[in-house]
Parts: structure tokens; C-alpha cells; sequence
């Protein structure tokens, strides 16, 4: 009898799909990372490790950022499907980039700018003439730089090599950094900093988001849904659980981390990411309306406005079994309540 029960539920478990997939059975695929590892990603973490990306059929790999190239650029090459930007995606995609916005993870941008407290820095009028060290993709730096000097002939631009040497050794006159990072290692190394951050010079973007490219949007609709579907519920667990990701970041992703210096980061994450304010992956299409009115405004593009096909809207058949109500709501950024994002503006990413 008991033999009989186990080759009927055996036999139901493959007619309702509920048998878990083999290793040889899923589908792989890269996500390429815009930095290295840390809390910044402990959403996709969580969903190799709780099984949301193998439920839905997917075996994962997550790349460390390259400094030979963008994140844009190395899911162009194809070494991954899909990859971690920011607001600057829309600047790729109106150069002709073929990417498409999945899905908004953080609500604000983590880059600052950063001078030693005893170089007299404390704004970039201060850094005219002088050397400021970036990455070409942290568009809400340059966009304070450029909205504050008029012209960014009077900096000279040094490329981020990837660590702090240049910085701590007097070779450039400030460092853009992540909030959430740059600002607690060097404290912890004796550095006593100030901070320009561009949203104190009425520059607000976009954070971290989720992307691919039309093709793989083309040819592997189902998956992109899947894909997203598996990183939302990794940040949500991510968030719910922060230290037990703080355990396993140390244990197998960055194990030269600090545990103090990841509580410090997982913090701030939150206070970019919003999630008790935001639901996690939704993108309001009137925001970035307005970040590609200041990036023409800038001259980082010749037109304003958002090509047609950068945000995706997930397709019918992608949308059985969920929730996709919506309800008008206040959302809060930790100075203030700024504005009301209606219904009709609003595409459903948290909820698949």
C-alpha cells in the first residue's frame, strides 16, 4: 500500500509540474553585477540560495563586475544575459544600445562624491581645476558636477581603477563612492571624509535596476519573467532576513568582508531601496520622464523623453496568477513625501 502511494504522488508530482527540475534540466544563465560583491546584491544571493531561481527553472551564475568594461557592455558582449545598471541605461539605450529596463531595485542612487575633510573640498565649485576620480556610468556624479560647473572641461575626469589607492595617496582631489560602501571603509582606515551627494544639488535618480537586451526579450520572453519573478522574492527575503545574508555573504561571497562594515551597507541598502515605501521592482515611468529631461538638459543626449520598448511591460501571458491591483499611495523618501505616483503609471514589476 505505502508502495502505491508513493508511485501515485511520484506520478502526480510530474502531471503538476511539482517535481523539482536537475541541474541538466535548467536553463543557465549570467547576471552581470556593476560592482563587487557585497549587501548591493544580497537580493540576488537570496535567490540562488532559497531556490527562487532554480523554482523557476533557472541555474544562475553572478559575475563581478569587470573594470575592462560596463555592466551594458559585457551583456551586450554576451558574457551574461542579464545585468545590474542604472538610471544611465536610458542614456544607452538613447545611443542605440539595445537594453530593456526589467525591473527598479533602488530608489535612489548610491554614488557620492567624496574629498578628504583636511583638503578644503566641501562642494564641486571647490574641485574646478582639480582631479575627481568616477566611473564613466555613475551618471548622477557627473550630472551634479556638470549641472553645478557648467562644463566638465574644468575637472579632469580620472577612470575609477577600482580601488582607493589614487584617493588615499593625494594623486586625485576627490572619489565618487557609494554611500552605502566607500564612506565606512575609509573611516574604518583612520579617512575622515566629506560627502557631496547629488541629491543635495536637486540630483535624484535611480539607483540599481534589473536589465537584458531585446533579443533575449525576444527570443526568451517566458524566461524574462521568470527571471524576474525569482529576484524580486530574493529582495524581499533579503530584506526580511538581513542577517542571515549578512552570514552568508561573509561565508561564500565575500568572506573578506567585515561583519560591522556589511551591517553598515545592509542599512543603508535599505534607506536606497525603500521597501516598506516602494513595492521592490516598480518603475514609475513620469520619474524617468523627468531624469531623461535632465540628462538632455545636461547634454548627456540630444532628446528628451523614453525611447519606445526601454521599459517592459510584461506581456499577458506572463501575468497568470498575479496580483496586478494597484492602489494610488504617497510614497515617502527619507527627507520627505514627494510626490503621488498614480495607478496608470505604474508597471506591475513587484507584483509578478
Amino acid at each position: 500500500m505505502a508502495a502505491t502511494l508513493i508511485v501515485f504522488s511520484l506520478l502526480a508530482s510530474v502531471i503538476f509540474g511539482e517535481l523539482p527540475m536537475t541541474a541538466a534540466e535548467l536553463e543557465h544563465i549570467t547576471i552581470q553585477f556593476r560592482w563587487y560583491h557585497q549587501f548591493q546584491f544580497a537580493g540576488y544571493y537570496a535567490a540562488v540560495e532559497q531556490g527562487f531561481f532554480s523554482a523557476e527553472g533557472l541555474d544562475v551564475s553572478l559575475r563581478e563586475r569587470s573594470w575592462e568594461s560596463s555592466p551594458v557592455q559585457d551583456v551586450l558582449a554576451g558574457h551574461a544575459e542579464y545585468g545590474v545598471s542604472d538610471a544611465t541605461l536610458l542614456i544607452d539605450r538613447v545611443r542605440g544600445q539595445p537594453v530593456v529596463l526589467l525591473a527598479q531595485i533602488f530608489q535612489h542612487a548610491p554614488g557620492v562624491l567624496m574629498s578628504l575633510s583636511d583638503s578644503g573640498i566641501t562642494s564641486p565649485m571647490d574641485l574646478v581645476g582639480k582631479k575627481v576620480m568616477t566611473v564613466s556610468d555613475d551618471a548622477g556624479v557627473q550630472a551634479m558636477l556638470l549641472n553645478e560647473l557648467g562644463d566638465l572641461s574644468k575637472i579632469e575626469i580620472i577612470e575609477h581603477p577600482g580601488n582607493f589607492d589614487p584617493f588615499t595617496t593625494g594623486e586625485v582631489d576627490a572619489m565618487a563612492g557609494y554611500v552605502s560602501n566607500e564612506p565606512f571603509l575609509l573611516k574604518q582606515e583612520g579617512y575622515s571624509l566629506y560627502i557631496m551627494d547629488p541629491r543635495d544639488y536637486g540630483i535624484d535618480q535611480y539607483g540599481d535596476n534589473l536589465f537584458t537586451t531585446q533579443e533575449e526579450l525576444r527570443d526568451h520572453p517566458d524566461r524574462v519573467a521568470r527571471v524576474i519573478r525569482a529576484v524580486i522574492k530574493g529582495w524581499e527575503y533579503a530584506f526580511e532576513h538581513p542577517d542571515e545574508l549578512i552570514d552568508l555573504i561573509l561565508s561564500k561571497y565575500a568572506p573578506g568582508k567585515t561583519r560591522e562594515h556589511l551591517e553598515f551597507e545592509a542599512k543603508m541598502t535599505e534607506m536606497l531601496v525603500l521597501p516598506d515605501l516602494v513595492p521592490i521592482g516598480v518603475i514609475s515611468a513620469s520619474r524617468y520622464a523627468r531624469i531623461a529631461g535632465n540628462f538632455a538638459q545636461l547634454g548627456f543626449v540630444e532628446n528628451e523623453g523614453i525611447p519606445e520598448g526601454f521599459i517592459y511591460v510584461p506581456p499577458v501571458s506572463a501575468r497568470s496568477g498575479l496580483d496586478l491591483s494597484y492602489q494610488e499611495e504617497a510614497w515617502l523618501d527619507e527627507h520627505a513625501i514627494v510626490s503621488l505616483l498614480v495607478s496608470s503609471d505604474l508597471v506591475p514589476y513587484a507584483y509578478m
